[in-house]
């Protein structure tokens, strides 16, 4: 029973230890997934207060992103 556990806890570390080191892993994977353009079908409504003043409404924007670690001067950035 010993042996047992020591090898799970071995093949466990392991598997750790490659998912540490290895830049081909999950994590390289999930940061491309989440990279892309979502189209929304469906306008959305504008929202009125209780007077019927409008307080939000839908309108297209661009999104913009940076990478904290490639930009070389923040201030200019």
């Amino acid at each position: 029973m010993c042996w047992g556990f020591l090898i799970a806890f071995l093949v466990v570390l392991l598997r750790l230890i490659k998912v540490h080191t290895d830049p081909d892993m999950q994590l390289s994977y999930e940061e491309k997934s989440h990279i892309g353009e979502v189209e929304l079908r469906v306008p959305r409504g504008s929202i009125y207060d209780r007077d019927g003043s409008l307080l939000a409404t839908d309108r297209q924007v661009f999104s913009l992103w940076a990478n904290p670690r490639e930009v070389v001067d923040p201030e200019m950035a």
